[in-house]
Order: C-alpha cells, then sequence, then structure tokens
C-alpha cells in the first residue's frame, strides 16, 4: 500500500492497492518519522503523504494516552508498522479494491499480527484513564474493549462517511495464509510498569512501584458476634442478657432473704425510725374548727409527728409558708407584677429574627470575653512550652503573618488596703486617687528611653486605633487623659455616671443575686399568705411583665425556606446526576466553625456553586401478570419524549416584566447548548435526527459507543453516560431500563435572593405548573407513570405543609385545655357543676404556659437571637405538659387543705406542702435545659436556650400569677359565682355548700391511687414544723387499687425485674438506631415528591458527585506539588490522583466509584509535544486551535485541510522546552489559561473548557500558586441514609491521610456532606447532653434536698425513661437526628415531673416505708397521673391524625412513647423501687411544747 490514490467524499485518503520496494526518505522526512515512530530507521514504505495522513489520524487518539508513555508508543508502533513498515508486505495483505475517480483504491486488508503484540498492547492500555470523563481511555478509542481483540475489531471497522475510524477494512489476523511467505508483524510491546517507559499508578496498577503501595484501609467494621450452637448474638447482646441475670438473681435472693427477716420475729422495726439530723423540722397539724384564725394556726395537738428538711428545703419551705399566704390576702398585686415582667421581656420580640448563618451566632461575642487586658495570657505563652509541629505555633504564626501580631502590654494595677478594723477594701475611686492617677500617667507619658541613637517616647510605641491617640485602658479616659477635664466634667460624679452607663448588665446581676439571697432567707409562710391576701396585685404584676415580653413578637418570623429549615438533611438522598440534593442546603443544624459550612463556603466562592436541577422520571407500570417492567425504550416513549421536551422548551415564565426560557438559565458547557441530560441528546436533541440516525436501533448503539461514535455525541458536544438518562435497567444492560431520566441542570448562584436566582425560581414554577397541567395526564394516558422534581419543589411543599396540620395542632391543643378544664375542677356534680368547675381557671393556666413561651421568645429576639420552627413545634407542648401539673399539684394541693382554715392558710400550707418539690422539679428542668445551650448543634442550642427561660417564666407565673388566679377563683366558688360567667351568683339554695373536709368526696384517679383517704390531713405552718396528727379523723373508705396492688411482694418482684429487662434491652436496641431522617416523612403525604423520592430510590444506578479540592498547590517548578498530585507519567506512585484510584478499586469500603478526573493532568498532556494537534501556537506566539476548529477549518468550507490559516502553527513546547516533562513556571503560568479556554475536539479531546472551567481558581494565580482547585469523581451509589454518613467519613479520612502524606491541604466536597455533617458525631452530641442534663438534674436535687440517696434515685429513673425511650425508638425505626435528639433532651425535662414529686413526697411521709410508697402515690400519684399522663395522652392523639409523616413519627409516637413510659416508670416501677430502696423518712417524733416547759418547770 505506497502512495494515496483518491479520497472518500468525507476526504478521507485511500491508499493505492499496489506495493513498492521501500525507499529511503529524505532527511526532512526521516526527521518527522522518526519522532513518531521511532522502530521504524532506514528505508520506508511510505510516501510524505501517507506520513502525514497517519500524523493526522493518530493525533485524534494521542491526548487519550500520553498520559501513559508505554501504551502511547505501543499504539502508535501498531499504525507506524501499518503505514511505513518497510516490512510491510510480511503481514498486510489487501483483500479487496474500489475504484475511486476511475483509479483503484484499497478497500479492505488484513493485518497479521501475534496474538503477543495484541496481548501487550492491551495490558499496557487496559487502565488508562480519561479523566475528563472519569472513564477509561479505551471507552473512547475501544469501544469499551475488555480485550485486545475486541478492540482490533474496533479500530478494524470501516468507518461511515464523517465518522473518525479507518477509511477501509482492517482485519486482524494471528496467522499468515498459508504458502503466502507471510509471517505475523511482532514488535515489541512495552509494559506499562517498565521503568524507562513508564506510566503512573492510576494509569498502571500492576507496576511494581504501585503493588507495592498498600491499598487504603476499610471503614467498614465487623461486628462483634457470638455463636451459641447455630444462634449468633451480638456480644453487647450477649453480654446485657448475662448482667441481667446476675442482677435478678442477685435481687431475689435478696428479697428471700429480706422476707425471712421481715417474718422473724425478732426483726420488728419501728415505724418511725431513720431520723436525720441537722435539718428543718416540719410538722402537720389537724384543725376542727371551721372559722380558725391565723394567729391560733401554730397551736399543736398532744401528739405530733414532724418531717425533718434540709436545709435548703427549710428555706423553701418558711418561703413558701408565707409566701402563700400572702399571696393570698394579695392576689391583685401579684398577678399584675407577674404578668409586668413578662410582659416587659415581650417588648424583645420587637427584634425577633429566625437565625440560619452559623458564622453569625449569637456567642462570637464571648471573644470579647478572651481578650480582657489586651492577651494578657499571651505573656505567658513562650516557645520553651512550645513542641515542634506544635498546631497553636502554626496557627499564631499564620495569624501574625497574615493578619497582625498580637500587641504588646504594659500594665499597672493600683489598689487600696485593707482595712485595719474590719478588713475590707475601701473604695478606690476617690479625688485623691483619682488625681495621682494624673501624676503617674504625667510620669509615664515623660518617659523617654534611647535607642540607636533616637529618643522613645510611649507615643511613639503605643497602639493608636484611629492613627492619633494612645488606646490607653484607664479611668482617665473618662477624663479625655486630660486633668483639666476632672472639673470640667464634674470629678467623680462624672466618673460614677459612665460607669453606671457602662455596667448596667454588672449591676443587674448584683441585683438579681441579692434578689436571689432575699428569696431564700425570705419566710416561707409570710409570702403565700401575702399572695393569698393580694391576688390582684400579683396577677397583674406577673402578666403585666409577660406581656412586655411578648412584645418582641412583633419581629416575630417563620422561616419556610428549606434551606433555613430543619428538615434540611434529607435532600441529601437526592443527591444524583450532578448534586440534585443542593436544594436543601442547611445552616440551621450547622454549629458555628462547622467544617462542612467552611468547605462548602471555600468551594462555592472560589470555584463555583452547584447549579440547579429540574428533573423528570419517567417509568413503566409493572406488567399485571408477572410484575416485571417493561422496557422504556420503545419507538413510542421516544417520540413521546421529543413532545415533552417541545413543550418544556416552550416554556416562557415572567420576572419583572421580562420573559425567561430554559434556555435563558440552563448551564451551557461550550456556552451554545443547555447541558440536558436526556436519551435524546444522542439524537442531538432533534426529532428530524430520530429517523436519520435509526430510531431505537441507534439508541441501542449509543448504549455501547456513547463514548466514541461522533453521531452519539451530544448537542453541548460532549458524551452522555446512559447511567445518567436511564434507570431501572440490571447492571449494564441499558437496553433493559424501565424509565427515562430527564434532568435539566440550571445555572446557581451564591446570592440565593439574586435576581439570577430569582429568575430562575420563576421558571421552575411555570415548569411545575406544566407538568400538573399538561404533562401528567398526558404520560397517564400511555400507561405511564411521571414524577417530577425542581430545585424549589421543596420550598413550596414546605410552606403547603406549614400549614397542611395547622389544624390538627388546634385541636391538640384544644384537647389538653378541655381536659385541663375539667380536671382542675370537682368531681361532676349537676347541682354544683357551674360553681365547682374550674374552665377559667384552667384557661387562666394555659393562657400563663402560652405568656412563659412568648416571653422567652421575645426576650431572646431582644437581644438578636433568631428563632427556629422547631422551638414554636415543640416548646409549647413542652412547657404545657410541665406547666399542667404544676397546676394540677397546687390546686390539689389547696383542695386537700381542710375547709375550716381560711383562704390564705389553705394557701400557705399548700405551698409548704408542695412548693418545695415544684420548685426542685422546675430548678432542674432549667438547669438540664440551659447546659444544653453549650451544645454545638444551633438548633439544638437554641431550643435549650429558649426551653430553659419558658419553664423558669412558666415556674416563676405558676407561684405568682396563677396562685393568684386559685385564691380568685376559690373566692368565686365561696361566693356562689358562676365559672365562666363569675358576675353571676346564685343562691344558696341552688348550690350545695361543701362544709368540712368530711364531706369531700375523692376523685376517682384519688380512690385509685391511695390506700386510705388521707385528704383531711392537712398541711399547717407554724415556725417551719409540719405536723401529722397521731389520731387523725376517722378516714373515708375507699376502693383503693394501685397502692395495695404494688403493695404485693410478687408484683414488686415482676415490676423490678421487667423493668431492668426493659433497660438492658433498650441499651442494646440503642446500638441499633441508624442516624439519619428519611425524605419521605417530612413532607405532606398527598405531596407529589413522595412519588418522586419513590421514583429516586428505586431507578437511579449513579451516585453523587465527589471533589477532592487542593488549597494553595504550588505550582512553581522549584514545588514538588505538581507531581504530588497528578497521575501521569513521572508523577509520585502515591500522589493524590493516584491514591484515588487506588482507593476506587475497593468501592466497598471507600465509597469511591471511579478515578477522578484530573485537570492537572489534562493540563500536562495537553502541552506535551506528542499531543501535538493540542497546544499549538500561531507564529506571532498566540493561541492555535486544533485543525478541526475555526479558524483552522470552517464547516461552511467542506472538509477540512492542511492547507489555511493555521498551516504554519507549531507545538507550544519540544521537548527540549520542558524539564522532565514539566513546564516552568513561567509556561505553567501562561498556558493554564489557554488550557482552560481550549475547547475539545476530535483533533485534542484534552481541552479544558467547559469540562474544567470551574475547577481552577485562576484569582491570584500569577503567584505561583493557585488558592483553590477541584479534582472530580463520585461516590458509589448510595441508597441509605447511613451510607451517607459511612460515605462522608471515609471521604474525610481518606482526604485526611492523604493531606498529612503529602503535606498539601485537601479536604473532600459533596453537596450532601453539609447536611450529614451533623450525623458523623449525632451519638457522641446527643450522649452528652443527656448526661449533662440528668446529671444536672441530679445535682439540683442534692443541693435541694442534701439526700444523695434520694437525688441518686431520681437519676436512675430519669436514666432508665431515657434508654427506654431510645429503644422505643429502635422498635420502631425512629432515626437519631436532631429533631429527635431535642426530643430526647427535652424528655428529661418532662421526665422529671414523673420522679422528683413523688420522691419528695415519699421522703416527707411517715411510717415505714410500705406506708410512705402508699402516702405518696395518694398525694401526689393522682395529681401527677392526671395533670400530666392525661392531659399529654389525650392531646398526643389527636397528632396521629396528621397529614405530615414527620408529625406522627417524631412527635405522636415519640411523645406517646414518653408519656406511657413516664407514667410507667413515674407511677409503678419509682413506687416499688421506694418501698424496697427508698431513702430515710424526714419525719420524727415531736412531743407537744407544753410538755417541754412543764418539764422544766418541775426541773
Amino acid at each position: 500500500m505506497y502512495d494515496i490514490c483518491g479520497k472518500r467524499t468525507d476526504g478521507k485518503v485511500l491508499n493505492c492497492p499496489f506495493g513498492s520496494p521501500a525507499v529511503k526518505p529524505d532527511e526532512l522526512l526521516s526527521s518527522k518519522i522518526q519522532s513518531l515512530c521511532p522502530t521504524i530507521t532506514g528505508n520506508v514504505c511510505c510516501t510524505e503523504a501517507q506520513f502525514d495522513t497517519l500524523r493526522t489520524q493518530v493525533q485524534q487518539a494521542i491526548p487519550f494516552l500520553v498520559g501513559c508513555p508505554a501504551c502511547l508508543r505501543n499504539f502508535l508502533n501498531l499504525f507506524c508498522e501499518l503505514t511505513c513498515s518497510p516490512d510491510q508486505s510480511l503481514f498486510i495483505n489487501v483483500t479487496s479494491v474500489s475504484k475511486v475517480n476511475s483509479n483503484l483504491t484499497v478497500d479492505g486488508i488484513d493485518f497479521c499480527i501475534t496474538d503477543a503484540f495484541g496481548e501487550g498492547l492491551y495490558d499496557s492500555c487496559k487502565d488508562v484513564k480519561f479523566g475528563t470523563m472519569n472513564s477509561r481511555a479505551l471507552e473512547f478509542i475501544g469501544a469499551g474493549a475488555q480485550n485486545f481483540k475486541e478492540w482490533f475489531a474496533f479500530i478494524g471497522r470501516r468507518a461511515g462517511l464523517n465518522v473518525p475510524g479507518s477509511p477501509y477494512a482492517i482485519g486482524f489476523r494471528s496467522d499468515a495464509p498459508a504458502l503466502s511467505g507471510m509471517k505475523p508483524m511482532n514488535v515489541s510491546t512495552y509494559s506499562c510498569g517498565d521503568i524507562s517507559l513508564g506510566c503512573s499508578c492510576g494509569d498502571c496498577p500492576s507496576s511494581p512501584v504501585c503493588s507495592n503501595t498498600a491499598p487504603p484501609g476499610s471503614h467498614r467494621m465487623g461486628s462483634c458476634l457470638v455463636r451459641i450452637g447455630s444462634l449468633k448474638a451480638k456480644c453487647i447482646d450477649f453480654a446485657l442478657a448475662i448482667l441481667y441475670i446476675i442482677l435478678v438473681s442477685v435481687f431475689l435472693g435478696w428479697g428471700i432473704f429480706h422476707r425471712t427477716r421481715e417474718q422473724s420475729p425478732h426483726s420488728r422495726t419501728k415505724p418511725l425510725g431513720n431520723v436525720m439530723g441537722g435539718g428543718h423540722l416540719h410538722s402537720v397539724n389537724s384543725q376542727k374548727d371551721e372559722n380558725l384564725p391565723m394567729q391560733m394556726l401554730e397551736d399543736a395537738p398532744q401528739i405530733r409527728t414532724g418531717v425533718r428538711l434540709s436545709v435548703v428545703q427549710g428555706y423553701m419551705s418558711n418561703f413558701f409558708r408565707r409566701y402563700g399566704t400572702w399571696v393570698a390576702r394579695h392576689p391583685t398585686l401579684v398577678l399584675c407584677s407577674s404578668l409586668s415582667i413578662v410582659l416587659l421581656l415581650c417588648l424583645g420580640l420587637i427584634r425577633f429574627k429566625v437565625e440560619t448563618r452559623p458564622e453569625k451566632s449569637y456567642l462570637c461575642d464571648i471573644r470579647a470575653l478572651l481578650e480582657f487586658i489586651h492577651e494578657v495570657t499571651r505573656i505567658l505563652l513562650d516557645k520553651l512550652w512550645v513542641g515542634p509541629g506544635s498546631r497553636a505555633a502554626e496557627e499564631k504564626q499564620f495569624f501574625d503573618s497574615h493578619l497582625a501580631p498580637f500587641y504588646r502590654i504594659e500594665q499597672l494595677i493600683l489598689a487600696t488596703i485593707p482595712d485595719a478594723m474590719d478588713g475590707k477594701l475601701p473604695n478606690i475611686v476617690t479625688e485623691n486617687n483619682i488625681k495621682l492617677l494624673f501624676e503617674i500617667q504625667k510620669k509615664v507619658d515623660g518617659i523617654h528611653a534611647n535607642h540607636s541613637g533616637s529618643t522613645i517616647s510611649l507615643h511613639d510605641i503605643c497602639m493608636k486605633p484611629l492613627d492619633q491617640d494612645c488606646a490607653t485602658q484607664s479611668v482617665l479616659q473618662y477624663f479625655k487623659m486630660d486633668p483639666e477635664n476632672y472639673d470640667n466634667y464634674g470629678g467623680v460624679e462624672h466618673l460614677e455616671y459612665c460607669f453606671e452607663n457602662k455596667t448596667i448588665g454588672e449591676r443587674h446581676d448584683i441585683s438579681i443575686l441579692s434578689t436571689v439571697k432575699r428569696m431564700r432567707t425570705c419566710p416561707c409562710r409570710r409570702y403565700g399568705t401575702w399572695v393569698a391576701r393580694h391576688p390582684t396585685l400579683v396577677l397583674c404584676s406577673s402578666l403585666s411583665i409577660v406581656l412586655l415580653l411578648c412584645l418582641g413578637l412583633i419581629r416575630f418570623k417563620v422561616e419556610t425556606r428549606p434551606e433555613k429549615s430543619y428538615l434540611c438533611d434529607i435532600r441529601a438522598l437526592l443527591e444524583f446526576i450532578h448534586e440534585v440534593t443542593r436544594i436543601l442546603l442547611d445552616k440551621l443544624w450547622v454549629g458555628p466553625g462547622s467544617r462542612a459550612a467552611e468547605e462548602k463556603q471555600f468551594f462555592d466562592s472560589h470555584l463555583a456553586p452547584f447549579y440547579r436541577i429540574e428533573q423528570l422520571i419517567l417509568a413503566t407500570i409493572p406488567d399485571a401478570m408477572d410484575g416485571k417492567l417493561p422496557n422504556i425504550v420503545t419507538e413510542n416513549n421516544i417520540k413521546l419524549l421529543f413532545e415533552i421536551q417541545k413543550k418544556v422548551d416552550g416554556i416562557h415564565a415572567n420576572h419583572s416584566g421580562s420573559t425567561i426560557s430554559l434556555h435563558d438559565i440552563c448551564m451551557k458547557p461550550l456556552d451554545q447548548d443547555c447541558a440536558t441530560q436526556s436519551v435524546l441528546q444522542y439524537f442531538k436533541m432533534d426529532p428530524e435526527n430520530y429517523d436519520n440516525y435509526g430510531g431505537v436501533e441507534h439508541l441501542e448503539y449509543c448504549f455501547e459507543h456513547y463514548s466514541s461514535a461522533e453521531t452519539c455525541m451530544s448537542a453541548f458536544k460532549g458524551p452522555l453516560d446512559p447511567s445518567t438518562a436511564l434507570g431501572g435497567f440490571p447492571a449494564n444492560n441499558y437496553s433493559e431500563a424501565s424509565a427515562f431520566i430527564i434532568t435539566y441542570p440550571v445555572n446557581n448562584a451564591i446570592d440565593k435572593e439574586g435576581n439570577e436566582t430569582q429568575r430562575a425560581v420563576a421558571w421552575e414554577k411555570a415548569f411545575i405548573q406544566l407538568v400538573k397541567d399538561e404533562l401528567l395526564p398526558m404520560v397517564e394516558s400511555k400507561n405511564l407513570t411521571l414524577s417530577f422534581s425542581s430545585e424549589s419543589s421543596i420550598e413550596e411543599e414546605l410552606k403547603r405543609e406549614s400549614t397542611a396540620d395547622a389544624i390538627t395542632i388546634v385541636i391538640s391543643y384544644l384537647v389538653m385545655f378541655a381536659y385541663i378544664s375539667l380536671t382542675l375542677g370537682d368531681a361532676p356534680r349537676l347541682s354544683s357543676f357551674y360553681i365547682s368547675s374550674k374552665v377559667l381557671l384552667g384557661l387562666s393556666g394555659v393562657i400563663l404556659v402560652m405568656l412563659s413561651v412568648l416571653g422567652s421568645v421575645g426576650f431572646f429576639s431582644a437581644i438578636g437571637v433568631k428563632s427556629t420552627l422547631i422551638i414554636m413545634e415543640v416548646i409549647p407542648f413542652l412547657v404545657l405538659a410541665v406547666g399542667v401539673d404544676n397546676m394540677c399539684i397546687l390546686v390539689q394541693a389547696v383542695k386537700r387543705q381542710p375547709l375550716e382554715l381560711p383562704l390564705e392558710g389553705r394557701i400557705s400550707n399548700a405551698l409548704v406542702e408542695v412548693g418545695p418539690s415544684i420548685t426542685l422539679a422546675s430548678l432542674s428542668e432549667v438547669l438540664a435545659f440551659a447546659v444544653g445551650s453549650f451544645i454545638p448543634m444551633p438548633a439544638c442550642r437554641v431550643f435549650s436556650m429558649f426551653a430553659a427561660l419558658a419553664v423558669l417564666l412558666d415556674f416563676l407565673l405558676q407561684v405568682t400569677a396563677f396562685v393568684a388566679f386559685i385564691v380568685f377563683d376559690f373566692l368565686r366558688a365561696e361566693d356562689k359565682r358562676v365559672d365562666c360567667f363569675p358576675c353571676i351568683q346564685v343562691s344558696s339554695s341552688d348550690a350545695d355548700s361543701e362544709k368540712g373536709i368530711g364531706q369531700r368526696k375523692p376523685g376517682l384517679l384519688v380512690r385509685y391511687m391511695k390506700v386510705t383517704d388521707i385528704a383531711n390531713l392537712s398541711v399547717l405552718c407554724s415556725s417551719c414544723i409540719l405536723t401529722i396528727p397521731s389520731n387523725p379523723l376517722p378516714t373515708l373508705v375507699v376502693v383503693d387499687v394501685h397502692a395495695p396492688l404494688l403493695s404485693l411482694w410478687g408484683v414488686k418482684i415482676v415490676v423490678i425485674s421487667v423493668f431492668l429487662g426493659c433497660a438492658l434491652a433498650s441499651i442494646a436496641l440503642c446500638t441499633r438506631i441508624e442516624p439519619g431522617l428519611e425524605q419521605k416523612i417530612v413532607l405532606p403525604r398527598d405531596s407529589y415528591l413522595q412519588g418522586y423520592f419513590n421514583n429516586v430510590s428505586e431507578y437511579l444506578r449513579i451516585g453523587p458527585p465527589l471533589y477532592f479540592v487542593v488549597k494553595n498547590y504550588n505550582y512553581s517548578s522549584e514545588s514538588s506539588h505538581t507531581n504530588q498530585l497528578c497521575s501521569i507519567s513521572q508523577c509520585d506512585s502515591e500522589s493524590l490522583l493516584n491514591e484515588i484510584a487506588r482507593a476506587s478499586l475497593m468501592p466497598e469500603s471507600t465509597y469511591i466509584a471511579k478515578p477522578a478526573a484530573s485537570w492537572l493532568d489534562d493540563f500536562l498532556v495537553w502541552m506535551s509535544p506528542e499531543a501535538f494537534g493540542c497546544c499549538r501556537k500561531f507564529t506571532n506566539g498566540s493561541y492555535c486551535p486544533p485543525d478541526d476548529q475555526a479558524p483552522c477549518c470552517s464547516s461552511n468550507d467542506g472538509p477540512c485541510g492542511l492547507d489555511g490559516v493555521c498551516k504554519d502553527c507549531t507545538t507550544c513546547f519540544r521537548h527540549s522546552d520542558l524539564h522532565n516533562d514539566r513546564p516552568s513556571t513561567m509556561q505553567f503560568r501562561e498556558k493554564l489559561p489557554w488550557f482552560l479556554n481550549a475547547l475539545p475536539s476530535a483533533d485534542c479531546a484534552k481541552g479544558g473548557h467547559g469540562a474544567y472551567t470551574s475547577s481552577v481558581e485562576l484569582k491570584g494565580y500569577e503567584n505561583g500558586v493557585i488558592q483553590a482547585s477541584s479534582f472530580r469523581t463520585y461516590h458509589t451509589p448510595l441508597n441509605k441514609q447511613i451510607d451517607y454518613v459511612n460515605s462522608m467519613r471515609a471521604g474525610r479520612d481518606f482526604a485526611s491521610k492523604v493531606s498529612d502524606s503529602l503535606k498539601i491541604e485537601i479536604f473532600p466536597y459533596s453537596v450532601f456532606y453539609m447536611f450529614f455533617e451533623q450525623y458523623l458525631d449525632i451519638w457522641r452530641t446527643a450522649l452528652i447532653n443527656l448526661a449533662i442534663a440528668i446529671g444536672a438534674v441530679f445535682i439540683v436535687c442534692l443541693i435541694s434536698t442534701c439526700s444523695f440517696w434520694s437525688s441518686a434515685i431520681i437519676f436512675l429513673v430519669l436514666a432508665m425513661i431515657v434508654v427506654d425511650l431510645m429503644g422505643v425508638m429502635a422498635i420502631l425505626h425512629i432515626q437519631l437526628n436532631a429533631v429527635s435528639v431535642v426530643n430526647l433532651i427535652m424528655s428529661v425535662g418532662i421526665a422529671v415531673e414523673f420522679c422528683v414529686h413523688m420522691t419528695h413526697a415519699f421522703s416527707v411521709s411517715s411510717g415505714d416505708k410500705e406506708q410512705r410508697m402508699k402516702e405518696a402515690l395518694g398525694t401526689m400519684g393522682a395529681s401527677v397521673f392526671s395533670g400530666i399522663t392525661l392531659t399529654k395522652l389525650v392531646g398526643v392523639i389527636v397528632l396521629c391524625f396528621s397529614r405530615t409523616e414527620v408529625f406522627v413519627v417524631y412527635y405522636f409516637q415519640m411523645y406517646l412513647a414518653l408519656v406511657l413510659l413516664g407514667f410507667l416508670h413515674g407511677l409503678v416501677f419509682l413506687p416499688v423501687f421506694l418501698s424496697i430502696f427508698g431513702p430515710p423518712s424526714r419525719c420524727v417524733l415531736v412531743e407537744q411544747l407544753e410538755d417541754q416547759q412543764s418539764a422544766s418547770s418541775e426541773q
């Protein structure tokens, strides 16, 4: 085949079918041949035209293979031997000829090649990557061949017109025809592991250098299992089972021993033992006279039983005794005062904002606390204590060099001497001291030091913020550092004025402390009596304060945008096909300093934000017979897809008077056509090409050759991976796909409120409306399904969701209010129900709860803390649960008081009885929530802050305003006024007057809870003595169930065993709780996105993109960064890209699916002299594009030729211009913009425009450092929430290992990282906060009760409730996320109510433990059961009818479980535990005062 004898119509030349002796080329041609074919020396069998044709044809493949020199050399040798070998006739045989313009030309040949050469060629090239598409080079130049025979078959195929490839057929044979004298070509091949032509580890994993590199470790840890026969159990389950058996056995043994000892006659115990010393003594006394004056309440009976309280409880009892009496006398004053405070707090709502930016956290001002005295701690920081590589030292050096070093500190401290008499420090702020300070300052200003011949004063070296005066920190600054201003400004009085305007907060804190001190020392009874006497004052005061706080609601806002909502992280499940999940960008769960937030901000600002996604999923319906999904790739479906595309292209939305179409906002990689991901791209998005290209057969062809066939290239000039446009196919069998996936990438902007974003949103709304109105009916008529989503779909659906369950929530609160109103009233009696009912009192209590919530929101709004949606959903429920319990306890305590006492006495005694336990419970809850404000997760932190203040305000309103309301209500009832209509008074004949405690019939819950009716016991306060009569009045015999049942020894054993087993089982179940938040439960059940989410999980076969971002890449020739990052020849074997390629070989542990697309590799290849069709320049030094691009080639001028404006273009560099095939700093800097602007084409597929436009930041790169660049790969398909968490952890671990190894800052980035970062430490966050909350409750209980045993019991029960709740979460498959963590923290606050009141009642009861347990159930059991259990139960049940699954799962199911667990632990387990292991009684026998006096006189 010597010379050229013709051309095809597409310009491809055809060789002559005649042989010719080899000829010696001239020197120029010889040098050209040697540069491309170094194995051919001497004579050649080709003309210069043939060689130029060879060079032109192979230049299209060179950019794909140049990264691996061994592969490239073997590939070039194949075609060099075919074209110019002097022994060509020995292995080439022309098998067919054709006539072109009356000339015979070659139409087909046989090429005899040994299998050894074929295998060597294939083995050297099979792993070579084409980074731009994250795929193998053979996908493009070999149609994905799996062996050399398939590759040869692809190469030898005759190419169609205008299609790359051979113009004639080539048949590759491994044997020569018999008797022909021919022998197969067997040129030596180079191994990719050859050191002289070595390839990178990414292109040649079998290289000896690469095989010695350890693969990345697995991130999936195997679980510990114990095998028992054929059964397998987790180690933790087995260990807990053994522990349970041991504990139950020990308990049973102890129980048998204890019962045996009790039955022994020598083991009788006294009922009133267990006396504790060192506390306040309280007693309960009975009173029989109906109208006994308060002065006589201190009289005691003959024999009394007292309660020895702790010091703190004694103070509280004294306080509540007097406070209750005072409130009963002044209810109006109390009410007005308390309300005024809350109203004042509510003024802060004027500044109410919803915080979404973590970097603007309210905790930022803490820095001011750390900068006191101008970094005095810096003085002690010396290099003597800092080791090499210290992170702090490196950060300090970075801060000092890039910003400014901290200033030096010179300091004087002038102080007074303690007084000789009382030891107090005199005030320093006097006229003489101020004048002395001026004298000192004058002397300091006069200091003049000498240095190097110059005089230095303070003014020369001091820090001057405004470049004028020194920033001296001294009180003299209040006089402008001028002594003349001392008298002018007013001397010391001016200083005090300035102090007052600067330290308001400090003075306020002092006043608070003094108030607390006064409250602790204030007698209890006086307060109760005062409130009873002045209810109006108390009510008005408290309500006015709350209402003032509520004024802050003027600035209240509710955020509905998903990127600002707590539901954000679910979008990460849609992280397929170029970052679908970006819609739910969330900062609510990202704390200040979040690594993911910082990395996202860096990526968006330095590279480019992810684009918006609009998507359609068109799928077939399962067959009715066998349930299989039919194939979607049919002619009718393709034509339907063209119709859909036509309608989408016809969308014209209006925005600010302009018309927006898809073409206006879509992403265009080459600035021409939209990068729509659809199978229609195989027809160039043109319906006329459907028949021209061959219809469905063309599609099936493109599924296999999408990267190599020119006709399969998309309209936007890039290959389209079928896995991004098809769904539901098995393995890689695209022809059996059951769904079309159409994705429209739309340009995005960092500014979410900017015009570009708003234009896109306007189009998206029109897009969704079109789908609903036209496309959905069209598709359903074809017996197909259509699911759809846009970037703003989540936002719009959340808006709809915010109103979907409003009615359900309102009904829930109304039901609770109705139940509260009935519970607070007496047992229904038709004759007096309208008087004894307490609807107004219940309504007042609910209003107080709402005011406490509004007051909390108002206060934090006033100081600039933004709210969240979860606050408005959870906190009212929480505070209502706590508040209702306190209301029931207070009202029931007042009802238990004898009617013979005056009202102020009953109020006072009721507060003494329940005030300490209410205070203890409330303070425990406040502290439990307060410590939660230090957690890093913003949503949980803000929730804890708001909840702590809301519970505190609720408690204060309970003991002020609500006590005043109780006074008014009881006065109304005693005055025979109708509830709800207090102006109407009925006669005594219309309502029965209940006189005497004996006439009051106990309620059903009271009769159920206790053994005997102890309502006749009064609670009186007299000099801090609480007495119980030794001979009480005859009690009412009632039906008793609960307490007697729990008293049975067999029941106790069962209860302890069952609850202990549940706790241990829950611990085992906790390990099965998965982090995450499923997307299907966060939207209304009728949302169109529900079907979309289902189809996404069913049809998608691709994982989310993963970017490895490199910061501060030093590309200078002096730096080794280039070889530490790249993966082509001469790159380090452990470079970043080689490590990524190696990690992709173990996707099950690394979650990396493919090698990374490397702009650096492609840039180095693009610059390489071997890629002579890529980096070229005109004679004037400007950029010359490839020959198949304008201006070198114009489509209107016919075939491109070698003649024209680009005929004199030369390669940018020769080998001699480069150093070890690497450009110099200047060459790199000059050619990088060329590369990023170069369009890819057939002659040079390595052009960076489009593929790498946003992968490199050119800002400031002239200094030799690229601040940010990224390398793209993909995660494996992620189907579960735990997959997202594990993939993020694996990505970070991988990047951290490589970054430490290379000493280059590298981090992984994928859109869902922002959302799932919380789950990396969600268990740690949850456990720490739960431990802190429960621990805070323990500390408060310990301080209040001074009883370690009582506090430990409360701690134990709280822990059991929380653990059991987590066990229920595992059973119900409730995932661990920010919502459930908030619920768990809230459960601690509610669980306190079930424990503290019962434990306190048990501690102050008399008798043995059995009797005390029954008495505690009688006094507190009914109140707790009705006040919190039933109230929450009726309210929670309503939530099960919610239209949104998230309410059903995270509120109905979790709240219901919490209420039931709290009830069971507080009213079943706790009483049983107390009856067995309860703390000693605080009751002691107290003799009558008169007896003591008489005894004294007798002596």
